[in-house]
């Protein structure tokens, strides 16, 4: 068990540090855009960023933050983003293509 937990939590770490770099980039862009009214980052959730985000700026909002997430330099390691979409929790749907 300890092993795992030594390993595990660099990984989470780093993990962590990406997502927390990516919700202020995205933060960043919302202010430069002027998207506050249509566009808010509401929270991170271990390495996922959880956005409310109006219906027509869905394909937007969801192709620029997985641009953010994976355009960090991760030493070759790829970084990959699911985008899924719903009215809550429970109803949330993968996204097949966001940029």
């Amino acid at each position: 068990g300890a092993e795992r937990a030594a390993f595990n939590t660099g990984v989470q770490g780093t993990a962590n540090y990406f997502c927390i770099a990516s919700m202020a980039a995205a933060t960043e862009w919302i202010e430069e855009r002027h998207l506050e009214r249509d566009v808010q980052v509401v929270l991170t959730v271990h390495d996922q960023i959880l956005f409310h985000v109006r219906e027509r700026m869905i394909a937007e909002v969801a192709a620029k933050a997985k641009s953010i997430m994976t355009g960090w330099n991760s030493e070759g390691v790829p970084l990959v983003v699911d985008i899924e979409v719903g009215n809550s929790w429970g109803t949330l749907e993968k996204v097949k293509e966001a940029a």
